[in-house]
């Protein structure tokens, strides 16, 4: 499970109260679940934490169909992060012109440096 690898054995780990998030008090973490969505002051529960939250898990459902490698994570996050800094966009289509010139002037990254990373100082490298 995530929580293992990233969080310290006995520490205290708060959430939403989504079902899928409930089992880490059961693998020795003190955990506090609040379901925002019942909450009086929603804000006060976890400060835009449980949307953005939400917001990530449906589109890891709806998008990658719950395939996320940990090679892969940073680049679906940095998407995903891209996608909600745009959501408001008066002009969505001018996000092409945005991104098009980025893209000549980036460098080619083949197919298997993206799958499977070299860099040490990558989060998800292997080695």
């Amino acid at each position: 499970m995530f929580a293992r690898e990233v969080v310290a054995p006995g520490s205290t780990i708060h959430t939403d109260g989504a079902q899928g998030l409930r089992r880490p008090a059961d693998m020795g973490y003190t955990h506090h679940y609040t379901a925002g969505y019942n909450a009086a002051n929603r804000p006060a529960v976890l400060p835009a934490v449980y949307l953005i939250a939400s917001l990530l898990r449906r589109w890891i459902a709806g998008t990658l169909h719950h395939r996320v490698r940990n090679e892969q994570l940073p680049y679906y996050l940095d998407e995903c992060t891209l996608r909600f800094d745009r959501r408001a966009a008066y002009k969505r289509g001018l996000l092409f012109y945005r991104l098009f010139p980025q893209a000549v002037v980036t460098d080619p990254h083949p197919l298997h440096d993206l799958q499977r990373p070299t860099d040490p100082g990558y989060p998800g490298y292997p080695g």
